[in-house]
């Protein structure tokens, strides 16, 4: 500012600047412009600098933002990854019990037909047993008494012998 009123008085003195009344109001004008700009620069430089601190600062706490969210996608993907090995590990687990039921059914299955053969199967027994002494027994009532009375005192062995003979002349004589 100094430099400034030392030209002015320079070129007064020298006769380049008359004053008259536009060169004052010029003169004027100038310095007061030249004062704006001094008293303001300061506010407006401290106003362009706040908002290129904030603008620092959202621009920092998005950064900040940006690397939680890749640590959160991450963590995530790594959970997602995990799980999915999980859920395969159970899915062997599932198959694997699914065939070992499958098996024991099976096996359960078969044991109970094997049951019921055998049960049917001593069921027949029984019958035939049955029908058998039945058999016996009538052929026993058709053989006159002396014949009966002869068998008894067989043995099991010839008391058979003698029924299946008895059987098959009575099949021959029907």
């Amino acid at each position: 500012m100094a430099l400034v009123a030392l030209v002015i008085l320079v070129l007064v003195a020298k006769e380049v600047l008359v004053f008259n009344a536009e060169t004052l109001v010029l003169i004027s004008f100038v310095l007061f412009v030249g004062m704006l700009t001094t008293t303001l620069r300061t506010s407006v430089v401290d106003g362009f600098q706040a908002r290129a601190d904030s603008i620092k600062k959202l621009i920092n706490v998005q950064r900040e933002l940006k690397k939680e969210a890749s640590e959160r996608y991450l963590a995530d993907l790594k959970t997602q990854t995990e799980m999915a090995k999980e859920l395969s590990n159970y899915k062997v687990l599932y198959t694997t019990a699914k065939q070992a039921l499958v098996v024991t059914a099976d096996r359960r299955l078969k044991l109970r037909i094997n049951t019921q053969v055998s049960e049917k199967l001593r069921r027949i027994a029984t019958l035939e047993a049955r029908a058998y002494s039945e058999m016996q027994a009538s052929i026993a009532n058709r053989l006159p008494e002396l014949v009966r009375q002869e068998f008894k005192n067989y043995d099991a062995a010839t008391k058979e012998k003698v029924l299946v003979s008895s059987i098959a002349a009575l099949a021959s004589n029907a």
